[in-house]
């Protein structure tokens, strides 16, 4: 089979797709307040595990199979915040709306050739809606000792259609993650980090709750050199998993990765300090809803 997908088309609607604006407003307030807004569409394009057509064999009864025939989803994102700076932190609240078109969401239905098994794919939905709330804070308990907690609570709306059937799905989803950094020495820092996932609407049903914790320990050497020993999923709990019920079949299904394993990264830096690439700030988490694929 051949497939192709041809972006933005040639009438005057499609090519008003082709554009992404963003607009950033902001007020200054007193003692060290701000009010900001924002606006923004996006493209996010399918990755190539996605749309791979090869068959995946999870077990006997569970088949994954990409989906060429998958086109972009575009994402309008507005956004109303609140951020404050306080002697010892600063506080981030954010009041968002995100509408999708074309969603890219998982699916499942029973294979043709045998009901038992579930053949698994990705494909467009229709629409999704989602209304939230995040709040950042970032704490300093001590000159050494770093806290920062993120929340974000959305409601989410999802509708599809696959083979003239119509799914739709409304549910509310939260996240909450933690990162604490306590420096031992000026060399020698910790730090331990904590993710919690609620379970995730999708059209047929959810995806299952995911929790973790990673726990690092850096040591720097000078600014020429340094040393980073990381345990990932500390207490081997990350999971992933659906639950889906159709007026077809019904399956409560979960998997698990390697995912506690110890890395340990060393870095060896050459030339001049001040040639060095500085990193980049890093932006408030975001609030996007994720799937795992």
């Amino acid at each position: 089979s051949i497939f192709t997908y041809s972006f933005p088309g040639k009438t005057a609607k499609d090519a008003f797709r082709s554009v992404f604006p963003s607009l950033y407003l902001s007020k200054k307030l007193k003692n060290n307040q701000e009010l900001q807004w924002n606006y923004s569409r996006k493209i996010n394009r399918p990755g190539f595990m996605q749309m791979m057509p090869l068959i995946l064999f999870a077990d006997r009864q569970n088949i994954r199979i990409g989906n060429p025939r998958l086109t972009p989803e575009f994402v309008n994102l507005t956004e109303f915040n609140y951020q404050a700076i306080y002697k010892k932190g600063s506080w981030l609240a954010s009041l968002y709306g995100k509408s999708i078109g074309n969603p890219l969401t998982n699916f499942a239905y029973p294979s043709p050739d045998d009901s038992s098994v579930l053949i698994t794919t990705t494909i467009n939905g229709n629409t999704q809606y989602s209304l939230g709330m995040d709040h950042s804070i970032k704490y300093n308990l001590r000159k050494n000792w770093e806290w920062i907690f993120n929340v974000n609570g959305f409601l989410t709306q999802i509708d599809a259609v696959y083979d003239g059937v119509a799914y739709k799905n409304t549910g509310f989803n939260w996240t909450g993650k933690f990162t604490t950094i306590y420096k031992i020495k000026k060399e020698i820092s910790i730090q331990w980090s904590g993710n919690y996932e609620s379970p995730r609407i999708i059209p047929q049903g959810l995806n299952r709750s995911n929790y973790f914790m990673d726990l690092s320990v850096l040591k720097e050497f000078g600014k020429m050199a340094s040393i980073n020993v990381t345990l990932s999923d500390m207490f081997n709990t990350r999971r992933f998993g659906t639950i889906l019920e159709t007026p077809d079949f019904t399956q409560d299904y979960s998997r698990r990765r390697e995912t506690r394993y110890l890395k340990v990264t060393v870095i060896i830096r050459f030339g001049k300090a001040d040639a060095m690439p500085r990193k980049k700030p890093q932006g408030r988490p975001s609030n996007s809803e994720g799937m795992d694929f």
